[in-house]
């Protein structure tokens, strides 16, 4: 898409290169998948030339949106004002034709929610205005809070795939509800990650955002790059899977560390974005030797602070105990005491999977609480999350 964009392609040149690796990564036409209503395998269409173009729309939009935010800055200082633009025809929303002609200061909080685009397909953009402009087009300062903008102005919404009850602005899709101007400021590591993963970060990036349109799901302020981590962390295989990175994160190899560095440093900020758990977390696994060993010996140590275990890598869990891997290692995560903020968070938005994920970044300290060996080599560890 980097290269669409900085090229000016269209449409017919986006599809032609994408639609391939789509059909070969399995994403594209007929395929058995799970219905999260019902859990059972139904035949679906994935991909779909509508879908693919409102994708791409998006991807212009936001792009040009986000380069027009940098261009913005630079000239606030002589044109200080922002005026709301709507296309007001039969197609507009309600609440975005009701903000055409909001003129607001460029630094106002209101832009960081409502600076457009705000919505799949929205059309909306804005006018940078200087004093002169407001007395040559008749325009005025707008007073207060614009129309359905106050902490109140929100509505239910109802993610589909875990059933819980969003409060989501008026006006605004779900995940819509940032400003992408900002949201393009990326660090280094995740700028460099987009050019390492190549083809891959625009199919992965295609098919998140086919996932999150599909669900009407929350995009949690994520950046592109935060979205294709944390969906190819969940698959099992390949470059980017979570075999490979949390293989080299525990060899202990600098140079290997160094490799996917960029990775895990994306994936950790998606963590730290995302919803924190407040249930139980399950995992079923089979422990590396040394790990199981550390395991054993924290349950058997009589000092508390010997009794403390991290891992280098990630360690993903369920937040359903009948949808972990079946592994001879059971780890059972007890939730969070009052107050306390776990470090794991929910990606299952994000992943192919019906597992109910959630993730913890490395190096989170857990403590064994209790162990229990079961038939031949099976064994059950409950950890505590522990605070330094």
């Amino acid at each position: 898409m980097d290269d669409v964009i900085a090229q000016g392609r269209d449409f017919r040149h986006f599809h032609d290169n994408l639609r391939p690796t789509l059909e070969r990564k399995g994403w594209w036409g007929h395929k058995l998948v799970t219905d999260p209503r019902t859990s059972k395998k139904v035949l679906a269409q994935l991909g779909s030339l509508r879908r693919l173009r409102t994708i791409f729309d998006t991807n212009i939009s936001t792009a040009y949106a986000a380069g027009k935010w940098d261009q913005i800055q630079r000239l606030k200082d002589r044109m200080p004002y922002l005026r709301y633009v709507a296309v007001n025809d039969d197609r507009t929303r309600a609440e975005h034709r009701a903000w055409h002609n909001t003129v607001l200061p460029v630094n106002d909080p209101w832009w960081t929610t409502h600076y457009p685009p705000n919505g799949w397909g929205c059309r909306c953009t804005v006018a940078q205005l200087d004093h002169d402009d407001l007395e040559r087009y008749g325009l005025t300062l707008t007073q207060g809070t614009p129309p359905f903008s106050s902490p109140g102005d929100v509505r239910p919404w109802r993610n589909k795939r875990t059933g819980k009850i969003h409060q989501v602005p008026r006006g605004i899709d779900p995940g819509w509800d940032h400003n992408v101007g900002l949201a393009g400021i990326l660090p280094a590591f995740q700028r460099r990650l987009a050019h390492q993963m190549g083809p891959d970060f625009d199919a992965y990036r295609l098919r998140v955002l086919q996932l999150i349109q599909r669900r009407n799901a929350q995009r949690h302020n994520l950046t592109d790059a935060e979205l294709v981590t944390s969906y190819a962390y969940s698959i099992r295989k390949g470059p980017w899977a979570f075999e490979t990175i949390n293989k080299a994160l525990r060899s202990g190899d600098p140079q290997a560390a160094k490799a996917v560095r960029d990775r895990a440093l994306t994936l950790k900020a998606a963590v730290q974005k995302l919803p924190r758990r407040t249930g139980q977390a399950f995992r079923g696994t089979e422990l590396p030797p040394h790990i199981l060993q550390d395991y054993i010996r924290a349950h058997e140590a009589t000092d508390r602070r010997d009794k403390i275990v991290s891992d280098s890598a990630f360690m993903s869990t369920s937040a359903n105990p009948n949808k972990t891997y079946k592994g001879p290692h059971t780890i059972i995560v007890e939730q969070p005491d009052p107050g306390q903020k776990s470090r794991g968070s929910h990606i299952a938005e994000f992943t192919e999977t019906d597992e109910e994920e959630i993730l913890f970044p490395p190096g989170t300290p857990f403590e064994v609480i209790d162990m229990e060996r079961g038939e031949g080599d099976t064994i059950t560890f409950w950890l505590k999350e522990s605070i330094r």
